[in-house]
């Protein structure tokens, strides 16, 4: 547990369109997500907190997800489940500053989509990765990589949440417990609580070592009033 007063390096909303009421064009969305991100600012105190929107509305077809990642801007992560083929992963790649791509979608590509695995592995030294671990497995596989630029690591889900129905979240020592086995490996990746924050709780991540959070259902609240 930290000692010092806790900061945050990185703040992370997530779209989820399924928790919007009412209709909005890809235009519209883009825009109140853009907005959004700066509505974050009880969670993110700190002065030199970084920022970002993970888009993870991969519904949507491929052409739509990039206008919506467009109209985001600079802060958005894409997401690799949007990627089904070579010609979108090269589209992506050349696109984006940073892509996540889970530990459960790299097993797949490694498995069932071959081409676009090798095509990742060869573009690692141009992209910034993001990835997600729930257990000791995703350690090991992510350990195994050895991914030259990985950023980030979401730890989830770190309380109980309404995207994981009946599961009790993992705790915030238990995350902080995966997040020091991950830094064995990747000394400097960022950890970041994913599952159940709000800003009620959110401190209580940043005093166990991570180094910012993740947040889903107020961020998207926060494109509802920002519309």
């Amino acid at each position: 547990m930290k000692i010092n007063k806790p900061s945050m390096d990185i703040l992370v909303g997530i779209t989820n369109r399924e928790l919007l009421d009412g209709n909005m064009s890809i235009i519209e969305y883009g825009e109140a997500l853009a907005r959004a991100v700066q509505g974050l600012q009880n969670y993110a105190k700190h002065p030199n907190t970084n920022r970002y929107i993970l888009c993870r509305d991969t519904d949507l077809s491929f052409e739509a997800y990039l206008e919506l990642c467009d109209a985001i801007g600079d802060t958005v992560v894409h997401h690799g489940k949007v990627i089904t083929n070579q010609e979108q992963l090269s589209i992506v790649l050349a696109k984006a500053k940073r892509i996540h791509v889970p530990t459960n979608l790299m097993r797949y590509w490694q498995a069932e989509q071959q081409e676009l695995w090798k095509i990742f592995q060869k573009h690692w030294s141009g992209v910034t990765v993001w990835s997600t671990v729930h257990n000791e497995d995703d350690i090991s596989f992510l350990s195994d990589l050895q991914i030259p630029h990985l950023e980030c690591i979401l730890v989830s889900p770190i309380f109980p949440t309404a995207c994981k129905a009946g599961h009790p979240g993992i705790g915030v020592e238990r995350g902080e417990t995966l997040l020091q086995q991950i830094r064995e490996h990747y000394p400097h990746v960022q950890g970041i609580a994913l599952g159940g924050i709000h800003e009620h709780n959110y401190i209580e991540c940043l005093q166990h070592t991570f180094t910012g959070v993740a947040v889903m259902s107020e961020f998207m609240c926060l494109v509802t009033s920002s519309h």
